[in-house]
């Protein structure tokens, strides 16, 4: 929470994620990229664990199986081409309207 000097967010595979929880990253405002590679345990994001980031561009979550839903924030601009591959129990993505597709 509030590293202003915090750009990219690496989570490899083996770090064996299952929450990321309320706030963790909030207002980390020059964070821009966040991955998730194979995180085959994540389940759940908090809704405001990216609260206040407000240069996020890019996430992906490639090999997340066990995701079910994702609200994606107004201020994403782009998704990996491979962003959601192989999350097999995401049922839910909410796209907020100021997106552009």
């Amino acid at each position: 929470m509030n590293c202003s000097k915090l750009e990219k967010i690496i989570f490899e595979e083996g770090a064996n994620l299952i929450t990321i929880n309320n706030s963790v990253f909030k207002n980390c405002s020059n964070l821009k990229n966040i991955s998730f590679k194979n995180q085959k345990n994540l389940i759940t994001i908090a809704n405001d664990a990216f609260e206040g980031c407000s240069n996020l561009e890019m996430i992906s979550f490639c090999g997340s199986i066990k995701l079910e839903s994702i609200s994606i924030l107004s201020t994403i601009k782009y998704i990996d081409d491979y962003g959601f591959y192989n999350c097999s129990k995401l049922e839910t993505i909410w796209i907020p309207s100021l997106v552009e597709s």
